[in-house]
């Protein structure tokens, strides 16, 4: 594959809305087998910006624009990075008018740059591959699921070949009359190799990482990841936890930041839950040692698409507990195999489960252990090799309508 896709050397442009952690490494890989080019409607997270649901100004400690080819495309002045003006874009037109791309990948749909996007290609004739991460987990209904209906099947059909995240993405599209030859899997991915790397490096120092924190060296450690919003629903967490508080030594640790932090933090004092620590806000380089302490990952919210934390936990060996609303879960999370799936409010659910899981520790590890094979199998190397599938397939499907070998 590799070696057919350097002989054909693809140019490809990539429309995305912003710089994002998660995507950045994507983007490297690709640029060392075909000539890419990313264009970014704006630039939240590549300088110090505040993000209002983890209540502070965030800066990642990672270069995301190194080792790839990138434009900034015109967008409105002083429109706030983030905002949905920010994404009125319309210079992606010109781009791929001037260009000579063979495909241009879309992430998502649902902003202004993504249709001038979808303008330009198809009045240039540019193949478009389409990337997004919905999921039919809570589906529009009544006359929202009408208009959608009525507007994103015929797109889709003027979209040459899209690329699906998980196996609950494949079901949105496929709702939506995509066919089986134009989906190509693109998992929802983490750095795999880095963080296994941070693996191996952390997790023999787990005892002096607990006692650094004021954590027993010997207790069990209880990880959420994420910002304490309400549709994390963090105090589910936090009441399931002190419904099993007297009966083991374990410890809860939360990682970030949001609106709910003063609440949680009120909610643990007023109960006298002393082994609750809150760390804060952490960056990608710091968050390898939390990782590394824990014992078990839960991830409580109401939504989630595809969280990456979640990739992150499985590539430390951890069981996992999950909503039945996150979007990966059902690739992820083997129930009862690697950890569990619960409804989604069900504290009493969680508990049972947390209790399970804390007081055998040969489960926790088998279970940690198929975790890491799951998640190996997730990877970004699996994202480009999807990619080049697409690229072939739309490539060949154009080069027969022009008459081309």
């Amino acid at each position: 594959m590799v070696e057919e896709a350097l002989a054909r050397r693809y140019r490809v442009a990539v429309l995305a809305t912003h710089p994002v952690y998660y995507q950045a490494p994507i983007f490297r890989r690709l640029s060392e087998i075909a000539e890419v080019v990313v264009y970014f409607c704006h630039d939240l997270g590549v300088d110090n910006s505040f993000d209002p649901e983890f209540a502070r100004i965030i800066q990642w400690d990672v270069d995301l624009l190194r080792g790839y080819k990138y434009k900034w495309l015109w967008r409105v002045p002083f429109a706030r990075p983030g905002s949905l003006a920010s994404t009125f874009n319309p210079s992606i037109v010109w781009h791929l008018m001037r260009g000579q791309y063979d495909a241009i990948i879309v992430q998502g749909y649902t902003y202004p740059a993504a249709v001038f996007a979808f303008l330009g290609a198809w009045l240039r004739g540019t193949p478009v591959l389409l990337r997004g991460e919905a999921d039919l987990v809570r589906p529009a209904t009544g006359w929202r699921a009408t208009v959608k209906d009525a507007l994103l099947r015929p797109l889709l059909k003027r979209v040459q070949a899209v690329l699906y995240s998980c196996s609950a993405n494949r079901e949105y599209y496929r709702h939506y009359g995509v066919p089986e030859e134009k989906l190509f899997f693109c998992p929802c991915a983490v750095d795999n190799e880095f963080w296994q790397e941070q693996a191996e490096k952390f997790k023999p120092r787990r005892r002096e990482l607990k006692e650094q924190y004021g954590i027993a060296g010997d207790s069990p450690v209880v990880l959420f990841v994420g910002k304490l919003i309400d549709h994390k629903r963090p105090l589910d967490l936090l009441r399931a936890f002190e419904g099993i508080y007297s009966e083991c030594d374990a410890s809860l640790v939360f990682i970030g930041d949001g609106p709910l932090r003063g609440e949680l933090e009120r909610e643990v004092k007023g109960r006298g839950l002393e082994r609750v620590y809150f760390v804060g806000f952490k960056n990608q380089t710091e968050l390898g040692p939390f990782y590394a302490m824990a014992d078990v990952f839960v991830l409580s919210s109401d939504y989630d698409r595809s969280p990456k934390a979640l990739n992150e936990a499985m590539n430390f060996g951890l069981p996992v507990i999950v909503t039945d609303r996150v979007g990966t879960a059902p690739d992820l999370v083997h129930h009862g195999v690697n950890g569990f799936i619960y409804p989604v409010g069900d504290v009493g659910a969680l508990r049972r489960h947390l209790s399970e899981l804390l007081e055998d520790s040969g489960r926790r590890e088998h279970m940690g252990r198929r975790s890491l094979e799951i998640v190996s199998r997730w990877s970004f190397e699996e994202d480009v090799r999807g990619i080049l599938k697409a690229l072939d397939y739309v490539c060949s499907r154009r080069g027969s309508r022009d008459g081309r070998n």
